[in-house]
């Protein structure tokens, strides 16, 4: 019975160890990870133009296809429409 229990035992370290192992390696994998943007969709600052300063161009206007695009994919539930 002792020796069973001590068998037991060791069955039980071992596995902590694994599982502090296994914590340390997400850990370490978590930190060599590259951070990611913080705002990657946030809308370009406001400066204000300075006197004589030309209006800037405005961009040209989405083509139908586009359109038709993302028309179909908001019908399927698809937030947002990036082209590769």
């Amino acid at each position: 019975m002792l020796m069973h229990n001590l068998m037991l035992n060791d069955l039980a370290h071992a596995r902590i160890a694994d599982l502090h192992r296994e914590v340390a390696a997400i850990q370490l994998a978590r930190l060599a990870r590259k951070p990611r943007p913080c705002a990657p969709y946030r809308p370009a600052v406001h400066i204000p133009r300075q006197r004589g300063q030309a209006r800037p161009l405005a961009a040209p206007e989405p083509g139908p296809a586009r359109r038709r695009a993302v028309r179909l994919l908001s019908l399927l539930g698809v937030r947002r429409y990036a082209p590769r």
